[in-house]
């Protein structure tokens, strides 16, 4: 089997109201490195607000 690469890897979209599950990581696997310049966003994110069709969701 081979490695996926950058370029075979589709782009990712978050769909209109979100997730109700979060999807597999879109580059797991992936064993290129990342390109110089990127920005380093990965690690832990925090929720801070959540809103679905435009209103606050509860939480």
């Amino acid at each position: 089997m081979t490695q996926p690469t950058i370029d075979s890897i589709p782009v990712a979209y978050t769909p209109p109201g979100g997730y109700n599950a979060f999807p597999a990581p879109v580059l797991a696997g992936c064993v290129e490195p990342i390109p110089d310049g990127a920005p380093a966003i990965g690690g832990l994110w925090e929720t801070v607000d959540v809103v679905v069709d435009g209103e606050m969701a509860s939480t």
